[in-house]
């Protein structure tokens, strides 16, 4: 059986990705929240120590040195992933992977990769 996840079994790797709740608008049937735009309480640093990053306004962010973070619930291979992120505004000059470069880590190992590629004819 299929199961709709909202930021399901996912490690984030770096701090240009920020994961927003939008308190307007409801999961779809049978989807799970992972993040209530409130508190950290579905993640853990990888290790498993309380995660330690910023909430604030409805989103969460990387705090230097933190480390990353995943999901405390487990979820097993049928599932489908909704992710929302932001990603920092750059100046023009910085240029590939300079620019806004993180990742998310589902079941721990297969990235999807989150890197800025505004104006990038490639």
């Amino acid at each position: 059986m299929e199961r709709l996840l909202i930021l399901a079994a996912c490690m984030i790797v770096s701090s240009s990705v920020l994961f927003a709740a939008n308190p307007d608008a409801a999961p779809p049937k049978g989807a799970i929240a992972l993040f209530d735009g409130k508190d950290l309480s579905g993640w853990v640093k990888r290790g498993g120590q309380p995660a330690e990053w910023k909430v604030e306004n409805g989103y969460m962010e990387v705090v230097s040195g933190k480390g990353d973070v995943m999901t405390k619930e487990k979820f097993g291979p049928d599932f489908q992933l909704h992710v929302e992120f932001w990603l920092p505004k750059m100046p023009p000059d910085v240029k590939g992977q300079a620019r806004a470069n993180s990742g998310i880590y589902v079941q721990g190992r297969y990235e999807i990769q989150v890197l800025d590629m505004f104006e990038n004819d490639t």
